[in-house]
């Protein structure tokens, strides 16, 4: 009887973990955190993957209590020691990484397929694949290419010379020839050489920027610092991997008082939900703040100095991070699943 005892108490946590999964996002609330400024060769310590402590709170709702707010924005709040903010969904509600579906399999179709295209299987013509294009938040993405300034090189061609192994598809092909173009462009290849820069003399040198150890290279940490992995149980779109811009919505600002006041009559790109970073909380999600006029006090909650005008910031950042809700839920669900089997195993001793 053990092993049914065993088994029931297994379908009984994967059912309540399935309800998990189904689960709607109608609200959200927890802690917002400054950032990092963006350090050059070094992001791993910067932006919104070294969060800091929290200094205010956020909430998020949808547009109502039985809508998720990932596909139907509501209200999102902010609040400081010293101000506080609203915002209301955009009007219309802008939605970004949103691609249109397949209403018969709910699977993704590619941006601009034909009205009435289907895609029963994913291995369609019309059916969406990982790499192809998203809708994305333009505004992000231009305010985060002000962020970064990476130097450039008129020519990022890569050739190397090994031909001892062989790709397994056309995209492993591309995504290994895409590793060497974002290793062989970080830096100028002028000296001094940082290790997170590339050493055109020393291409492959182990411990440093270089086609054997691509990871220490700026421009390949820079892409999986804008880069975010969607929650499993996201309704918009696949959980793939995709840049930060190709997710979220967009809420206008209603109302900021205090040191938020900055702020006000501007907008907040909420971009998404994802896992937090830096281990932080189970869930994050990344912040841009714009404001009505062009530029920001440096002092400013969230604002975020670019290289190309240190003095004068444009835009704020902030990290918002909650536990997940249904987390305790589970654990209360398994510890009742156990009690009852103590129970009954109890009852037949």
């Amino acid at each position: 009887m053990r092993s049914v005892s065993i088994a029931w108490l297994f379908v009984f946590a994967s059912g309540a973990a399935s309800a998990v999964h189904a689960e709607t996002r109608s609200h959200l609330d927890g802690d917002l955190r400054p950032v990092a400024a963006y350090v050059y060769g070094e992001p791993w310590t910067s932006v919104w993957n070294a969060p800091g402590e929290p200094t205010g709170s956020f909430a998020l709702d949808a547009a109502a209590p039985q809508l998720d707010f990932r596909t139907a924005p509501g209200t999102l709040q902010l609040t400081t020691p010293g101000g506080s903010l609203t915002a209301h969904a955009a009007d219309p509600v802008t939605l970004f990484g949103v691609l249109p579906r397949d209403p018969a399999s709910n699977l993704p179709l590619k941006l601009g397929a034909a009205e009435g295209a289907t895609c029963p299987t994913g291995a369609e013509p019309d059916c969406w694949v990982s790499g192809d294009a998203i809708p994305d938040d333009e505004a992000v993405s231009a305010a985060l290419a002000q962020l970064t300034a990476l130097p450039a090189q008129a020519d990022s061609r890569v050739s190397f010379g090994r031909r001892d192994f062989l790709f397994i598809d056309e995209m492993a092909a591309l995504s290994w020839n895409f590793l060497l173009a974002l290793a062989s462009s970080s830096g100028d290849g002028v000296a001094p050489i940082a290790p997170w820069e590339f050493d055109p003399a020393q291409p492959q040198e182990v411990g440093q920027c270089s086609f054997a150890t691509p990871q220490y290279c700026a421009n390949v940490l820079t892409f999986w610092l804008f880069t975010t992995e969607l929650q499993d149980d996201d309704p918009l779109a696949p959980p793939a991997l995709r840049w930060i811009w190709e997710a979220g919505a967009l809420y206008d600002v209603v109302e900021a008082t205090g040191d938020l006041a900055p702020y006000a009559g501007g907008s907040v790109h909420v971009l998404g939900l994802e896992r937090a970073r830096a281990n932080v909380a189970a869930l994050g999600v990344p912040l841009v703040l714009v404001p009505a006029s062009e530029t920001l006090d440096p002092e400013t909650p969230f604002a975020i100095a670019t290289p190309a005008a240190p003095e004068s910031p444009s835009f704020g950042l902030a990290y918002a991070t909650a536990p997940e809700p249904a987390a305790a839920w589970l654990a209360a669900a398994v510890a009742g699943a156990l009690a009852a089997l103590r129970a009954r195993a109890e009852r037949r001793t």
